[in-house]
């Protein structure tokens, strides 16, 4: 994606509450801080949005508001900064598309909680024995339509052996399990696996070589891990490859989970139902999905919130 010079531009923070932390290391906090970038173009205003998380993403917020502050006022440096930043930039960049949906995938907590409006749900694994995850999602399994369909989460826990001694103990032939993701410690490993997988954050790994991968059924794209425009490419890719590109948010506001959606595949369910962490919003219509879809608005409304403030401007 290029981009001309921009010469109307602002940049701001934020400061939203939540109902509880987002789990990840030295992520405890009960406040959500990001940045918003505002691009004047002949089609309006777009906004763009960038909050990284402590212990998961590689450059704190400083660093963050540094890159993009640089792009915005030389450009030609866009080549160079953090993906997050730039995912920023070109979320900003981005004309809206008007309205449209995608389905969203539920989340089942650690305490066995289920929102049943979803036809989709992801399960994390991996953080406890084999046996225990085998417990516990025959006991979620139970509980579940026999049509719903089921995502798992081993985030690279297992080895091999111990991963098909988990796909063996919950009978994942007799359910609608669409496939683990990162299931496996070691990544020389996936070319040996039988059971349905997803690469994650490693999908930088194996660049184009999807296809050596017979039982891959999805990638998982962040875009403040990839940026948009690399997201983009790799939704084209799986399309080529047939499989599924799931794009997944890192807890942004609705500002971004409607920009994400807005890129997604129209016909996979996607992990963009964080809203429900924020005691406050950006948006007059806030990213809440509804019957397990989320619906991008035709129009929407910036809320004055007391956070706002702007550190500069061009």
């Amino acid at each position: 994606m290029s981009f001309p010079n921009f010469d109307n531009w602002a940049v701001y923070t934020y400061e939203l509450p939540l109902y509880k932390p987002i789990a990840a290391r030295g992520s405890n906090r009960l406040l959500r801080k990001g940045i918003l970038i505002f691009i004047r173009h002949e089609w309006g205003i777009g906004i763009g949005e960038a909050a990284p998380i402590e212990g998961f993403h590689p450059i704190p917020i400083h660093t963050v508001q540094e890159e993009i502050l640089q792009a915005l006022k030389h450009p030609d440096k866009l080549g160079s900064i953090h993906p997050i930043s730039r995912c920023a930039i070109e979320m900003a960049h981005q004309q809206p598309l008007g309205y449209g949906s995608v389905p969203i995938n539920g989340l089942v907590t650690h305490k066995g909680d289920i929102d049943p409006q979803f036809s989709c749900y992801k399960i994390k694994v991996g953080r406890q024995s084999v046996h225990d995850d085998i417990v516990m999602v025959r006991s979620i399994l139970a509980t579940l339509p026999s049509q719903t369909s089921i995502r798992l989460d081993a985030n690279c826990a297992w080895t091999l052996h111990q991963c098909m001694d988990f796909w063996r103990g919950i009978n994942g032939k007799a359910h609608n399990i669409e496939y683990i993701e990162e299931p496996l410690s070691n990544a020389d490993e996936y070319s040996q696996i039988a059971i349905p997988f997803a690469f994650d954050e490693r999908l930088s790994l194996f660049g184009d070589a999807l296809h050596n991968f017979p039982t891959l059924r999805a990638i998982i794209l962040k875009p403040s891990l990839l940026g948009l425009s690399h997201c983009s490419q790799w939704i084209e890719k799986a399309t080529q490859r047939k499989v599924h590109a799931v794009i997944s948010s890192t807890f942004e506001s609705s500002i971004g989970l409607f920009a994400y959606a807005a890129i997604a595949q129209s016909n996979t369910h996607c992990g963009l139902g964080t809203n429900s962490w924020f005691k406050e919003d950006l948006l007059e219509k806030r990213a809440t999905p509804r019957d397990g879809t989320l619906f991008i608005p035709q129009s929407n409304r910036l809320l004055h919130h007391p956070s706002l403030t702007c550190i500069d401007s061009g």
